[in-house]
């Protein structure tokens, strides 16, 4: 199972991801580092063609931790969670309420 959240994810809440994460057996926890929810919809961002391949392969990421996005592996102790203004923010980041050139995405 992979399971993905975001630093700040107001509808998949990290700290509830990590715990679900404990409990389930050979399960993989992906964390965008970032802001909001959305990280499948958007093609240019690592979490994206992580979940994707995950999708079409079945095979599990192999653990990291980068500036992107954090992939921790059964056992492996989950990093803190980021001060706020140290994570990539915006609509290039994955928030999609943020506004892209003077428009709100929905």
């Amino acid at each position: 199972m992979l399971l993905v959240t975001a630093d700040f994810d107001v509808s998949t809440p990290t700290e509830k991801a990590t715990f679900q994460w404990q409990q389930a057996p050979n399960s993989v926890l992906l964390v965008r580092h970032g802001d909001d929810h959305v990280s499948f919809n958007e093609p240019d961002l690592p979490a994206a063609a992580v979940m994707k391949s995950f999708l079409n392969t079945g095979s599990l990421p192999p653990a990291m931790n980068g500036t992107e996005m954090s992939i921790y592996h059964p056992g492996m102790p989950r990093g803190p969670i980021p001060d706020p203004y140290d994570v990539p923010t915006g609509f290039i980041a994955g928030d999609i309420d943020s506004a892209e050139n003077g428009t709100m995405k929905v």
